[in-house]
């Protein structure tokens, strides 16, 4: 994604929802969009999709590139067809409400099927045998890789007969199901509890391992991010703050936002830090940085000029006229993230 500018036209006013975005995501890696609610990370991930609602959205500048093409310019009967819910899909965020109540699973699974699978086999023409062999085929083997016990014995039972990580287990393989070469998984583990959130983690690190799949994981946990994710970008009112590789952004945050999330976090003297004041609104918000009315540093500079993103060290950027080298945050010393050893 570069240079990506979504508004919103309400009748309150225009929101700059998202302001000159820059991500990459490259194959076989986990990368984490994190940020508090409202900073535009659902956003950015229906701009990928194509389904920003317009009106009242409007994507007014970018590009998003996939694989050579700009998604933005493609016609959208071949995006359709092609790319959304097939070359990149998406794991939804509550296991609970994606799943229609009055059918059973496996009848859901085979509609996806259908349209994802079969219509990716021209060859087998009329002979539906054959098309729902493969399609079949295809279902088992992705509720075994999912660790489904006895999965020809799950399709004909219906969602409330699944435990929760086991519905989740299953949205996980209906989006394999076409061999994505992207997965945007939106807050997948959030409705679990921590020992099936393990789980899933787990589950996910290994089909990266396994099928090369990238994944967008998008998250306002820190603690999901640091067992997940190769990279991590932190987003902010809607402009991205810092990018960094996992270790570097615990080691050494330079954003005062990004500082002061990890100063947030609970911690082996059971000491909680807020970050005070407020965001922004984004109707009419501070032409340069969104952070300067909650930032310590800030200056004139900072509300009035944008600044760059810039590269300080190696593969970690921040966009910040004075970026900070933070106390490191071990992982491995017993310090607790959202309450976890």
């Amino acid at each position: 994604m570069k240079d990506l500018v979504i508004h919103f036209y309400t009748d309150y006013g225009v929101v700059e929802a998202i302001d000159q975005l820059n991500l990459v995501v490259n194959r076989g890696e986990v990368v984490g969009l994190i940020g508090e609610s409202g900073c535009g990370k659902t956003t950015t991930a229906r701009a990928i999709l194509g389904v920003v609602p317009s009106p009242p959205g409007k994507i007014l500048e970018g590009e998003i590139l996939f694989q050579g093409q700009d998604l933005l310019k493609m016609e959208r009967r071949k995006f359709n067809s092609l790319i959304r819910g097939k070359a990149i899909t998406l794991i939804p965020q509550d296991p609970f409400n994606s799943f229609n109540p009055l059918f059973t699973v496996g009848t859901q699974i085979m509609d996806i099927v259908k349209w994802k699978v079969l219509s990716s086999h021209p060859d087998q023409g009329n002979r539906s045998e054959n098309r729902k062999a493969i399609g079949s085929e295809n279902v088992m083997k992705k509720l075994k890789q999912m660790q489904i016990p006895f999965p020809e014995r799950q399709l004909g039972k219906y969602p409330h007969e699944f435990s929760g990580g086991q519905r989740q287990r299953i949205m996980i393989a209906m989006a394999l199901l076409s061999n994505p070469s992207l997965i945007i998984a939106d807050e997948p583990t959030t409705a679990l509890d921590v020992t099936i959130e393990a789980q899933i983690l787990q589950l996910l690190r290994q089909l990266v391992k396994a099928f090369e799949v990238s994944i967008l994981y998008i998250t306002h946990d820190l603690g999901v991010a640091s067992q997940i994710c190769d990279r991590v970008v932190i987003m902010y009112a809607g402009q991205v703050m810092e990018i960094a590789p996992i270790a570097s952004f615990f080691a050494k945050p330079l954003h005062p936002y990004t500082k002061k999330l990890l100063d947030s976090l609970p911690n082996p003297k059971g000491t909680i830090t807020d970050i005070p004041g407020e965001v922004p609104s984004l109707i009419k918000p501070p032409p340069g940085c969104r952070f300067c009315t909650r930032c310590e540093f800030a200056e004139p500079k900072c509300w009035q000029e944008r600044p760059v993103i810039e590269e300080i060290f190696p593969d970690h950027w921040v966009r910040c006229f004075h970026p900070i080298i933070g106390s490191p945050v071990l992982l491995a010393e017993g310090n607790l993230i959202n309450g976890r050893n």
